[in-house]
């Protein structure tokens, strides 16, 4: 008996392209192969030359046939093509964020913690010098190891993280282990000292910018209202002289929905050579994304961007990583199956100002989500449950869904803050993530193509 692969499918000019779901193969299928994937499996070889032979030729389709089952879009073992919903088991951590502070000199219209900031809570050194032995305690085998400096606005406390990262250092020579540090920064405090930091200690700086002048100050205006969009470039302009790396991360809110192509564009020509874009949800206030009128229009600006990187493929010009884009091509280009949408609950977990653990940065003070604090025993097993438990594959709705292996099943934080839970998807995210993704498909089956 031969069996039908999961399959999505898509036009593309004069055919049809085909992802094999379960392998992230990409096909693009003449007349004969559409007539025969669209027949009801599973079939026996001679009922699919039965039904089509009025159309095709009994040596065609036998000779299509070979194909489908060699490139596993036809198979005759269906049990080895079934997704697992298992999730290895991990007794290790390897990146831990620290919240050091909720501080910020910014309101954004849409952060998640604006509570926390106004109480304006740091971590002291004592603390986070604790979380990096608790971080080396349960790092076991693991050599390599992610510090990521959160906030709030972290450079407000940069000597904090000055001495955190000297600490660090010395254990990992010790230990014989290396760290890799990176933070995030709304890029008003990178003057001189803090850029020194960055530089002397290779730290992966994402700028949290959403792209012109309009867009940024209405999104995220000064805590005192004044203007300091000119200081901000200054700052950029300065760091990427220094040699930073430096990256942008760029919030779409119901604002900006019609200038997303336009703020790319901006990004890019300020010297971003990754640019990491991503729509506001949350609860309606006139700033988030929470509408498919909303989401249409994002999905106009990004067809735009599509045309736009697939002219600078053609033409072989340099051209910005754009994150919607660019993650998915990655995914399905290296064939990476993801069973989650990042590393949560894997080997990471976020340390709040006063050394509570829990899931990730964006569930902080959730305290369904707390996993107990630095001082005391922590519990694997209640990471690896979480672990287990969002799994795409467990995850009722996401479980059938043709994009799960490359989305992961979108982000759990976004999941939660809409459903009260993290097992149903965010249908407006969700719809997003299918558009990202057949544009992705589409790029590709344009190089093919033209190659």
């Amino acid at each position: 008996m031969i069996y039908l692969t999961e399959l999505h499918k898509q036009p593309f000019k004069d055919c049809t392209l085909i992802l094999n779901v379960q392998s992230l193969d990409v096909f693009l299928f003449s007349n004969i192969m559409m007539s025969i994937i669209e027949l009801d499996f599973p079939l026996k070889e001679n009922d699919i030359i039965n039904k089509l032979a009025d159309k095709y030729s009994k040596e065609d389709l036998l000779n299509a046939i070979k194909e489908l089952l060699e490139s596993e879009i036809l198979i005759k073992n269906k049990a080895l093509h079934q997704h697992s919903s298992k999730t290895n088991k991990s007794d290790f951590l390897n990146k831990i964020d620290l919240y050091i502070s909720s501080d910020c000199q910014l309101k954004c219209k849409y952060c998640f913690d604006r509570d926390s900031a106004l109480k304006r809570q740091n971590m002291t050194l004592q603390t986070a010098k604790d979380s990096i032995d608790f971080l080396f305690k349960n790092s076991g085998e693991s050599t390599n190891l992610h510090v990521c400096f959160f906030g709030g606005e972290p450079t407000i406390k940069h000597e904090i993280i000055s001495q955190t990262i000297r600490y660090a250092n010395q254990k990992a020579l010790a230990g014989n282990k290396y760290i890799h540090y990176s933070i995030t920064t709304n890029g008003l405090n990178l003057k001189d000292d803090v850029l020194d930091l960055i530089v002397s200690h290779k730290i992966n700086t994402v700028i949290s910018i959403d792209g012109d002048e309009i867009t940024q100050m209405y999104n995220r205006p000064g805590k005192d209202n004044q203007n300091y969009y000119k200081e901000l470039i200054s700052n950029i302009t300065n760091a990427q002289q220094k040699g930073v790396n430096i990256s942008a991360r760029a919030t779409i809110s119901k604002n900006s929905k019609n200038r997303v192509f336009e703020n790319f564009i901006f990004l890019e020509n300020l010297g971003f050579n990754e640019i990491h874009m991503e729509p506001a949800f949350g609860n309606t206030n006139g700033i988030f994304i929470d509408s498919i009128e909303d989401v249409e229009s994002i999905k106009l600006e990004l067809g735009k961007i599509e045309d736009y990187v697939k002219n600078k493929i053609t033409s072989n010009e340099n051209r910005s990583s754009f994150q919607l884009l660019t993650e998915p091509l990655s995914i399905i280009l290296n064939k990476t199956k993801l069973t989650h949408s990042c590393h949560i609950a894997a080997n990471y977990v976020a340390i709040d100002w006063d050394g509570s653990i829990y899931l990730c940065h964006r569930m902080i003070s959730n305290d369904k989500y707390y996993l107990g604090k630095i001082s005391s025993d922590f519990d694997f097993n209640k990471l690896h449950n979480y672990r287990q438990i969002l799994n795409v594959n467990n995850r009722a709705k996401c479980s059938i869904c043709w994009v799960r292996n490359i989305c992961g099943g979108g982000c759990v934080a976004v999941c939660e803050e809409y459903n009260g839970n993290t097992d149903d998807h965010h249908p407006l995210d969700c719809l997003l993530h299918k558009h990202s993704i057949s544009l992705a498909l589409d790029i590709i089956a344009n190089h093919m193509v033209n190659n």
